[in-house]
């Protein structure tokens, strides 16, 4: 099998399918490998820079189309990755290495290089995660990891929100600023990985924990028990924080404005 460096000269768009409401739906193609879905929401005035949105465990739902739908409002242009679909996975949430955060890191970086050479971008990309696309973000924030597996880094900064930290002694030092939400009543990743992360990564400011929030706390109307990781850990709640999310995307607007424009 070729190397992820190698294949990334595969990179390559198909064509824009349909436009609607300011969205077009288009498929990216690293022909060796897999195809990526994308839906782009571009910003009223072009060029703009862009946000990449990765979904969490259960795929692309109404939650990352209205993300990229606030951050086509802020004027930024919203890419909408979709990890799974092609890859014939539904849902990582009980077992959630059948994508790795690694492979989905990837289809970041590769997809921000495609971005930079559209007419409507400014070259400037970012990426926003949730859940299992935010541990993703935290692989997509290392520029080891960028540089061995596409050749190069080309993302600009990250927000993860409510990310699997684990321990911080299996990442890299990250290269680009990372902004880390997080609930302290999250049950299934827990805030107190992310503290050690944000301690050992020097986040300072940029690491926010939110009181009496859980996983998802930045849905709308949410709130329920899914099952968790491998059928090992139980039940884990979702369930929406309107106070903890109004303050997130402050904080998120903010922290892309400083770092985008």
């Amino acid at each position: 099998m070729k190397s992820s460096a190698v294949l990334s000269a595969c990179f390559l768009l198909s064509a824009c399918v349909t436009t609607g409401g300011g969205v077009n739906t288009l498929d990216i193609y690293n022909k060796s490998v897999t195809q990526i879905g994308a839906e782009v929401f571009k910003a009223e005035k072009l060029p703009a820079p862009t946000v990449l949105v990765m979904h969490g465990c259960g795929g692309v739902d109404q939650h990352h189309l209205e993300w990229a739908k606030q951050l086509q409002e802020w004027g930024f242009n919203a890419v909408v990755i979709d990890s799974f679909k092609s890859r014939s996975v539904s849902s990582t949430c009980t077992k959630v290495m059948n994508v790795t955060p690694l492979q989905r890191a990837i289809d970041a970086h590769l997809t921000a290089k495609w971005v930079m050479a559209q007419e409507w971008s400014q070259r400037k990309v970012g990426v926003i995660g949730f859940s299992h696309g935010a541990w993703a973000a935290l692989h997509a924030s290392t520029k080891q990891d960028a540089e061995r597996e596409v050749g190069a880094s080309y993302l600009t900064s990250a927000v993860a929100f409510y990310p699997y930290c684990g321990s911080s002694l299996n990442f890299v030092k990250r290269s680009i600023p990372l902004q880390i939400h997080i609930g302290q009543d999250d049950d299934w990743t827990p805030a107190s990985l992310c503290k050690d992360l944000a301690r050992n990564w020097e986040l300072g400011a940029n690491y926010f924990e939110y009181v009496s929030a859980h996983h998802g706390f930045d849905r709308i109307n949410t709130d329920q028990r899914i099952q968790g990781t491998d059928g090992a850990i139980g039940m884990r709640t979702l369930r929406s924080n309107p106070e903890a999310n109004k303050a997130a995307r402050r904080h998120v607007r903010d922290f892309f404005d400083q770092t985008l424009r």
